[in-house]
């Protein structure tokens, strides 16, 4: 859980923070989704959770978005309002262009009660309407490591591999994608899912990437996963590397949990005969119709075009082929 055995924290949220979403008052905001575009106006509709001892009269709502800078790009206030104890109170819709959002960025939505501690926050990531997903000058963009693409690496060229995720399928290739972490005990959920004949979970525990390295340079995002993940993550076959090297990292490892502990690689590099291969296991080209992964798709094509790819290690040629062969 989030304290230890003893209730003390384990250092993964702040009491301030954890009190935002987790007390007698509460702040919601309800959206239709969490990645937006600039051309779109956000339209949101704010309620309160009120379960404290008494009736709140005379109550002021503000609501503020503001960027990872916080300058504020819109706000309003509600009120006075009065909240019902022991209810949700709606409150009221608002709405406000996105056009002067920077993109790709996040933006923080704050819901917050005058005069109260009661505030509570919503990351909502506003991208790019269009963006470029073409492949530039000397970066090839394959399904699989066939002959040609093999031929294309031993001239030197730079691919960017988006393997078809059913070709990944094989239990020693991949693991099915996830978005929400496992639950407790993988193991004994194994059992139990496959005693009744229904799809064992995933079983991973999120993302572990660097923000700042330059294959996503173009995608805003934390060390670890969040929304503007869920749809790219639920799309995707992490990839086995348990025979790489030790000291291999992926550009974006998927965690495991404790019982099976593969070493899993949703994007990750490496050079490969003359050239250098860049694999991505989400399946970005069938979800260019959500921005995050065209915006993703833009950032991976950018670097694998660039000076700032080169991929330090070298992974075993016979380990790429029997993962991405198409024969």
């Amino acid at each position: 859980g989030i304290l230890n055995a003893f209730m003390e924290s384990k250092g993964l949220v702040t009491p301030r923070a954890w009190h935002q979403f987790c007390c007698e008052t509460v702040g919601l905001l309800r959206m239709t989704k969490y990645t937006w575009t600039t051309d779109e106006t956000f339209i949101g509709r704010v309620q309160v959770a009120h379960y404290g001892p008494a009736d709140m009269t005379g109550a002021e709502v503000t609501w503020t978005a503001a960027d990872t800078q916080g300058r504020t790009i819109a706000a309003g206030t509600f009120g006075p309002v009065t909240i019902e104890q022991g209810n949700i109170r709606e409150v009221d819709m608002f709405y406000f262009p996105l056009a002067g959002a920077q993109a790709p960025g996040k933006l923080t939505i704050t819901i917050a009660i005058k005069g109260t501690p009661y505030v509570n926050s919503y990351d909502i990531w506003v991208y790019p309407p269009k963006v470029n997903t073409s492949a530039p000058e000397g970066v090839m963009i394959a399904r699989s490591l066939d002959e040609d693409t093999w031929a294309r690496l031993g001239r030197g060229e730079n691919v960017l591999l988006l393997p078809e995720l059913k070709a990944l399928e094989e239990p020693d290739k991949s693991v099915a994608g996830a978005f929400q972490c496992d639950f407790w005990c993988w193991p004994m959920f194994k059992r139990a899912a496959e005693r009744m004949k229904v799809p064992v979970a995933p079983g991973t525990l999120g993302i572990l990437c660097d923000p700042n390295g330059p294959a996503l340079a173009r995608f805003p995002t934390e060390f670890h996963s969040n929304w503007q993940w869920w749809q790219l993550t639920k799309n995707s076959r992490p990839i086995i590397l348990d025979a790489a090297p030790a000291s291999y990292r992926p550009t974006v490892q998927v965690i495991d949990n404790f019982a099976r502990n593969h070493k899993l690689g949703l994007v990750f590099e490496t050079r490969a005969c003359k050239g250098k291969l860049l694999v991505c296991a989400i399946d970005l080209p069938g979800l260019q119709d959500k921005p995050e992964a065209r915006q993703l798709l833009s950032s991976l094509l950018a670097y694998a075009g660039s000076k700032n790819f080169d991929p330090q290690a070298e992974l075993d040629v016979a380990m790429l082929k029997r993962l991405f062969s198409s024969d």
